[in-house]
């Protein structure tokens, strides 16, 4: 059958041959991308449980670190008193496990967590109690250390 498919394909005209051939390929690639597409979707729409984080929280931040795990960074919580958070924690997706990492140097939520090149976090703003006025603080996640160490303020708080 390919012979035949090819012998008419060489006895087409050249500029019709290159369109056919054309169509071909890109009949392909829309196939391949349709089983991607539907192996994608199949993928999402499925969850699967994982370990409890070490401190509940909301309105932290989440940063993809460089070697796959995820810091959890600041937040807050509202038992018994609503607080910011100080604390941080990392998830690896490989284990699915939570475990703590370095103390912040200053409870935040509603802040920034930014993977810098150096693969650092910067973390910058947010309030620290609930309710109360935006921060100009800004701090740095070192992975390798597993530390936060302050950095210069914000020219204003945000």
């Amino acid at each position: 059958m390919l012979d035949g498919l090819f012998a008419g394909l060489c006895r087409m005209p050249e500029t019709f041959r290159a369109v056919l051939v054309r169509a071909l390929i890109f009949a392909s690639l829309c196939a391949s991308l349709t089983i991607c597409a539907s192996t994608a979707a199949a993928q999402a729409d499925t969850f699967a449980g994982t370990g409890d984080m070490v401190t509940p929280r909301g309105e932290q931040t989440a940063t993809l670190l460089n070697d796959g795990k995820v810091l959890i960074a600041g937040g807050f919580v509202d038992s018994p008193v609503a607080s910011g958070l100080a604390s941080a924690e990392l998830y690896d997706p490989v284990t699915a496990t939570f475990t703590a990492t370095g103390k912040m140097t200053s409870p935040r939520f509603f802040h920034t967590a930014t993977l810098l090149n150096n693969g650092k976090v910067l973390l910058t703003g947010g309030a620290a109690v609930p309710g109360g006025a935006p921060v100009a603080s800004a701090e740095l996640y070192d992975p390798a250390t597993g530390t936060f160490t302050a950095t210069g303020n914000m020219t204003a708080a945000r």
